[in-house]
């Protein structure tokens, strides 16, 4: 079962390791928990952390603190939920990513959107794919994102269209710090 810990109050990170508190807990430096738990009764799949330290958490589950919170909710740094943050629209996340303007993509089955500030849709950007998952988003600094599915690695204008695609056997793949894209893997496609 994935498990999701933060480390020294901001960074989070996703471990595979039992310890006995569901989804979501918080680590300062010493494996030794602390009372941050915001009670997700499911997996946590994918974290993101907003720059006012709000923690976005996306995965399997239907509620967080109590209250319904479909596979997307907000947290504040103390692990409480954001009840401002009101999803209604997304299910079965699998990958998050945060742009510079505060909006998310959202990697999920057979689809990537991208989620307002406040946790509605934006309906003017998507992409659907068949038979397929999102499982990994990078933003680059232009604003286009770069996302990894079963088998593929494509990259999309900001307003959601395809810029372009690789064929590869498995994704993964890094941004580095003067913007130029590193993929592992055989590849062959368009560029």
């Amino acid at each position: 079962m994935l498990r999701s810990y933060r480390l020294n109050v901001r960074p989070l990170i996703a471990f595979a390791f039992w310890i006995p508190v569901l989804s979501v807990v918080s680590l300062h430096g010493q494996p030794v928990l602390d009372s941050f738990d915001p009670n997700v009764n499911g997996t946590v799949r994918a974290i993101a952390v907003q720059p006012d330290g709000k923690i976005i958490i996306g995965g399997d589950f239907t509620s967080v603190g109590g209250s319904n919170y479909a596979s997307l909710a907000r947290l504040h740094r103390d692990g409480t939920v954001d009840a401002s943050f009101t999803n209604r629209a997304v299910t079965n996340v699998l990958s998050l990513a945060l742009q510079a303007d505060g909006k998310i993509l959202v990697g999920r089955e057979f689809a990537m959107i991208r989620v307002n500030i406040d946790g509605t849709r934006d309906t003017s950007y998507g992409l659907l794919l068949s038979q397929t998952n999102i499982s990994t988003i990078i933003v680059q600094p232009d604003g286009r994102a770069l996302a990894s599915r079963q088998g593929f690695t494509f990259r999309l204008n900001e307003n959601g269209t395809l810029s372009f695609s690789v064929q590869q056997g498995n994704p993964v793949m890094a941004l580095q710090a003067d913007g130029k894209i590193v993929f592992r893997g055989n590849y062959w496609g368009r560029y």
